[in-house]
């Protein structure tokens, strides 16, 4: 008999450089403490999100001693979806927040919308994924290939 094994990270999501390593394994044995684990990795709350923004900015502040202060939100959410988080970043002190319905796109562009938001995450500073997606995973992909700082490289 096999026993299936919930997801982990895609792809190059799992690189063993990578800073924000998924490791369920403590949840083990306890499924409403290894849903909430997978949860706030793989759909996080606003207040979560904003957490871990907020612990980023300050890491990449004292590593690097620059200030991050704007935020892009790739994501495939309805505009009413992102206006909480994009609130709730603005209240945290984000200068910037826009996300991808915020591009104004003819009808054209919009066919090609993730293209666009991958080439933005493939330029940020600082690139915040989620490392369930394959969206996530090509943009770390793309970034380490061109030798970008692997510390840049974030998860939620």
């Amino acid at each position: 008999m096999s026993v299936l094994r919930p997801p982990r990270h895609m792809g190059f999501n799992q690189h063993p450089s990578l800073l924000d390593r998924f490791d369920p394994s403590p949840y083990e044995n306890d499924d409403a403490l290894k849903e909430g684990y997978y949860l706030a990795h793989c759909l996080p709350t606003t207040n979560q999100i904003v957490s871990v923004l907020r612990t980023v900015r300050r890491e990449y502040h004292s590593q690097a001693e620059r200030t991050l202060n704007r935020v892009y939100i790739l994501s495939n959410e309805r505009a009413w979806a992102l206006e909480e988080v994009k609130r709730a970043l603005k209240d945290d002190g984000w200068e910037d927040v826009v996300s991808t319905v915020d591009l104004d796109l003819d009808a054209e562009q919009y066919h090609v919308s993730m293209a666009v938001d991958m080439a933005i995450a493939e330029k940020a500073e600082v690139f915040i994924g989620n490392g369930f997606s394959s969206l996530s995973s090509n943009v770390v992909l793309l970034r380490m290939a061109k030798g970008m700082d692997v510390t840049s490289n974030r998860f939620l």
